[in-house]
């Protein structure tokens, strides 16, 4: 969907193979890292118009475990997003349904003009997963690797 004048970056723990498009890069690296929001900007030749991000824990099986580690990555992942979008740019990022997911929506709400919730069809209807759209980060919400939480 970017075309020839966009740049994807995948980054993931694992490696994955390699695709044939310059414009698209994929890297081994770890979100939870104190550094990852310097080492992505490392590999891009601006400031993203959008972080997506897929990322899911290992389940143990555990609810409430799983929840607050899947809302731990989202927080993450939100806090990588205000280092690294461009302002006004956007954010699209999984989590589970649980009693953390309002106090994170609420955090996405500050830091972006518009916040939806979205369950694609391609997730099974009896999951606990869903999305979070946020569009349009607002102007002063750059983070310094700081947790919202």
């Amino acid at each position: 969907m970017t075309g020839k004048h966009g740049f994807v970056l995948g980054v993931d723990l694992k490696p994955i193979e390699p695709f044939t498009q310059e414009y698209i890069r994929t890297i081994v690296a770890d979100l939870t890292e104190p550094d990852i929001a310097d080492q992505i900007l490392s590999f891009l030749p601006r400031r993203p118009d959008v972080v997506l991000c897929d990322a899911a824990p290992n389940i143990t099986g555990v609810w409430e475990v799983d929840h607050a580690r899947q809302i731990d990555l989202a927080t993450k992942a939100m806090v990588i997003a205000q280092n690294l979008l461009r302002p006004g740019g956007n954010f699209f990022v999984k989590v589970f349904q649980g009693d953390l997911l309002d106090d994170f929506i609420l955090h996405v709400k500050d830091a972006f003009e518009e916040v939806k919730i979205v369950k694609p069809p391609a997730s099974r209807s009896k999951s606990s997963e869903e999305y979070i759209l946020a569009l349009g980060l607002k102007s002063g919400q750059s983070e310094t690797n700081e947790n919202p939480a």
